[in-house]
Formats: structure tokens, sequence, C-alpha cells
């Protein structure tokens, strides 16, 4: 399975994981085996698109199936137990019709995204995709769409209560990682921290550094000042990998990289190189 692995070029680059919510998450609270979010929409734009209507929300993405309407959503991304079941019920749900509404199509071939396993989903205002791993942590996400189509217009979630239960061994447990990945995990899942806590303070992140022979003595100093600051830090040169040399092939890099992500996960991966 492809893990989560962040992309550096050379330069004054920042990059930070935020847990998609959109704005129109209000509260969330954690039970042993629940999590419930609170929701409520505080409005949204209204447009045409050649005679069809685009309603667009604040925080949220629009979805780009060929084809297919337009629908505002956002996925939000859950830590679960490692075993057991997940469920979701959508509670306390106000809803408001719009008549007449014909929403606009995905039109756009060159940018589309291919649509998940199941479908285009287009009858519920939530909904739970595949479960997965990110290191120790297993997660889930969450797809809130709070527009529905129906025959003579559509259907918009004003607001709701969501609840997300689970079953199987819900206690905490310890997963030895950095303290900057488990800053990453913060950001980026929502209720992290419900089963899964951070305790070995001696691990420290590891970032790859990998360029072309021609960077070696450019980049000294960037990596003695990083294993100064407590990374572990590994530079391989394209030589140094099957097919390589001065320079290497999209795919011998992406395969070499696989593998080196599967013996040891690197917190961080920096490509040093230029447009060429």
């Amino acid at each position: 399975m492809r893990k989560f692995i962040l992309l550096l070029l050379l330069g004054s680059v920042q990059i930070t994981a935020m847990a998609a919510t959109g704005d129109c998450i209000t509260d969330i609270v954690t039970e042993p085996d629940a999590v419930v979010i609170q929701y409520r929409l505080t409005g949204f734009d209204l447009s045409t698109v050649e005679e069809k209507s685009l309603i667009e929300i604040a925080g949220m993405q629009l979805s780009s199936y060929l084809g297919q309407p337009q629908l505002p959503f956002t996925n939000i991304w859950l830590e679960i137990p490692g075993d057991g079941e997940v469920n979701i019920e959508l509670l306390e749900q106000e809803t408001r019709f719009y008549p007449g509404l014909a929403m606009a199509l995905y039109q756009d071939e060159e940018l589309q995204r291919d649509p998940p396993s199941g479908g285009t989903n287009l009858d519920d205002f939530t909904s739970l995709g595949r479960e997965g791993w990110m290191r120790d942590l297993h997660l889930v996400p969450l797809t809130l769409q709070p527009v529905l189509l129906e025959q003579d217009g559509v259907t918009v979630l004003q607001s709701a209560e969501i609840r997300i239960s689970f079953s199987g061994n819900t206690a905490p447990q310890l997963i030895n990682c950095s303290r900057e990945l488990d800053q990453l995990y913060k950001a980026f899942v929502l209720n992290h921290g419900q089963f899964y806590l951070q305790r070995d303070e001696t691990v420290f992140p590891r970032l790859l550094v990998v360029s072309s022979p021609f960077y070696m003595n450019y980049i000294g100093n960037f990596i003695e000042w990083k294993r100064r600051a407590g990374f572990a830090v590994d530079y391989v040169t394209f030589d140094q990998m099957p097919g390589g040399g001065n320079t290497i092939t999209g795919d011998a890099l992406d395969s070499w990289l696989t593998d080196y992500y599967a013996q040891y996960q690197p917190e961080y991966v920096v490509l040093v190189g230029d447009q060429d």
C-alpha cells in the first residue's frame, strides 16, 4: 500500500497538512467508542453555468467526475481502532428543498478525477470510504456531501449531528513516532489522540534527501544543519540507484522510493533539482 510522502523542491517552500473539514464543522466530541460531529451550513454561493445551477460552499471541493453533476463535498479523516467495525448515523438533521435547480455537469476531460470504486454518491449526505493505514494509525475518510439531487430540485443539508461509532478494542494504543510526525497527525486527523497515543520521545524524524550527483557539493550544509536539529538524514544520489546515473527516469525513481519507504518509512522526502 502506498504511504504518505511529502515531496519538497529546492527553494523556499512551506507545506502545511490540514484536516479538510470545510467551514461547516462547528464542533467535535469524542466518546469512548464514538465521535460526534456537529455540522451547520452558514450559506452557499449559487451561480449559473450554461443554464444550470452550481452550488459552492466555503471550504469544500466540487466533484469532478466527467458527465456527472458537480456537487460540493469534503473528506474528513478520522482515526479508528485497529479492529472491529465502523458505523455512521445522521442524527437530528435539518434540510431545505430548493425546487427547480438542475446541477451543472462536469465536462473537462483533462482535469477529471477517477470516480470511486462504488461510483458517485448521489443519495446520501454522508458516507464512509475505504479504511487504510498511515504508519501505525488506522484511518477512515468520512465524506460529507450536503447537496442531494431530486427529480425536481435539490435538497440541502442545513444542520446535523453525525455520530460515528466503533466496535472492537477502543482502548488507546501506544505508537512509536516522532513528535514532528505526531504534529502532522494532529493537523490531518480530526480526532487524533482518541485511539493512538505517541509516547516515544526518543524517536527522531527521518529525512531522505535525493538528488543528482551534481548537487552533492551544494547541500552538505543543509544536511549537517538537519542532523544537528535532530533529524536522522539519509542522502542518496541517482547514481546509487538501479538504472540511475547523473539523471534517472521517473519510473525508476518511483520504484526506488517505494522500496525505501517500505523499509525505513521517512517522515520527509526532499527531492533536490531544477525544472529539468
